[in-house]
């Protein structure tokens, strides 16, 4: 599929019931390769799939083919609604470095280049916003995409949630390059939006 075919634009808060409904999808469809349904229903449960302020402070995206929601992705200085489940701060807290946020696909649009495009966006606002590197929690299914993409191990993650379930994960990072010329098309040097 040629990336031109995905679109770009900002959610907006009447967008979060439909992104929550996505990401759930996603994690549920994709996601099983390396959890069990119960350690995901655990975390859809207890944890969640993004946190409200992503939307409220204008850094979430959403990707659409043909009109329709095809994947979501953004970034935020917050920390992390999850950091409270791992031990860390229990405030939505600003942070120096950004945190990439809520990168999920629809099962039916998984692998047609609409993560990478998401990537790609996400990554320019982070630079454009003056930002050289970045961190992210990935999933399992997630890491070898984000290696892809040039994300580099930190750490293994791993959630303790109720009924003795836990959610793995792996903390990454990566420095954020201005693309050079000749990058490929679904890499854009600045975000591409539609109009919202």
């Amino acid at each position: 599929m040629h990336p031109d075919a995905v679109t770009l634009r900002r959610a907006r808060p009447d967008d979060i019931k439909a992104l929550r409904t996505l990401q759930t999808l996603s994690l549920l469809c994709l996601g099983t390769s390396h959890y069990a349904p119960e350690q995901i229903a655990a975390f859809i449960t207890h944890v969640g799939t993004m946190d409200d302020h992503l939307v409220e402070d204008g850094g979430c995206l959403i990707a659409e083919i043909d009109g329709r929601m095809a994947g979501c992705g953004g970034w935020s200085l917050r920390t992390p609604g999850y950091a409270a489940v791992m031990g860390g701060a229990q405030a939505p807290a600003r942070r120096e470095t950004p945190v990439v946020r809520s990168v999920f696909v629809h099962p039916g649009a998984a692998r047609r280049g609409v993560g990478r495009r998401i990537m790609a966006a996400v990554e320019a606002e982070m630079l454009a916003a003056g930002h050289d590197r970045a961190v992210l929690t990935a999933t399992l299914p997630g890491v070898a995409f984000y290696t892809a993409l040039g994300w580099r191990p930190m750490r293994a993650v791993r959630l303790a949630l109720p009924g003795g379930h836990a959610f793995r994960g792996l903390d990454m990072a990566k420095l954020l390059r201005r693309p050079q010329a000749g990058h490929r098309a679904d890499e854009p040097a600045v975000p591409l939006l539609a109009s919202a």
